[in-house]
């Protein structure tokens, strides 16, 4: 995981990395990962996990909320 240059100490950011495997519906894929984000991190100002990893098309990020700390990033874009 990535060393944050502004955290003292070398802290590290948690990350969480989520591995769907996709039935090829897009819109179905996305109500299911949109559920676990609207129940584990929507409107979690302090998560301990800081950066969710997902692989395939998603849509999470269309869920934060003012105040919001968490990202989400494409496994495929960050790992090739």
């Amino acid at each position: 995981m990535p060393r944050d240059r502004h955290k003292p100490h070398g802290e590290r950011d948690k990350v969480l990395i989520i591995w769907r495997t996709l039935t090829g519906d897009l819109e179905q894929d996305n109500a299911v990962l949109d559920t676990y984000f609207t129940k584990n991190r929507v409107g979690d100002p302090g998560p301990r996990v800081r950066r969710d990893y997902v692989n395939g098309s998603n849509n999470p990020p269309n869920l934060l909320q003012a105040g919001d700390r968490w990202k989400v990033r494409p496994i495929e874009e960050d790992f090739p």
